[in-house]
């Protein structure tokens, strides 16, 4: 008996794979985008006031996660002069505008007698 086996991908091939195929959509792209936010906020948060790009592409490197340099140029751009509080300020306010979606509430506790 052959039991199904995965084929055995690197996680660095797994994340190239899914950052850019075309049909995964916004929230993909999102996700994404997260990413490098996340790499540059780690970097702040460790002491480095103001990261620079290959910073940046360390801190993704060091996860698995590929680098493109067109969205980090974007990243930079789009952060420039701006503070950790304004982004997480930023961040927070498009979060809060996000449609909600959830999945069904807990079950409560039966209480027995």
């Amino acid at each position: 008996s052959h039991a199904f086996r995965a084929p055995r991908t690197s996680p660095r091939a797994a994340t190239r794979a899914s950052t850019h195929h075309p049909s995964l959509g916004p929230s993909h792209s999102l996700k994404v985008a997260m990413r490098y936010i996340a790499a540059f906020l780690l970097l702040q948060l460790g002491g480095n006031e103001k990261p620079s790009k290959a910073d940046v592409k360390k801190v993704l490197a060091s996860v698995g996660a590929d680098a493109d340099d067109a969205r980090i140029d974007a990243l930079f751009k789009e952060l420039e002069g701006k503070s950790m509080d304004e982004i997480i300020a930023a961040g927070n306010e498009k979060l809060a505008n996000l449609p909600a979606v959830g999945g069904g509430g807990g079950g409560g506790g039966g209480g027995g007698g």
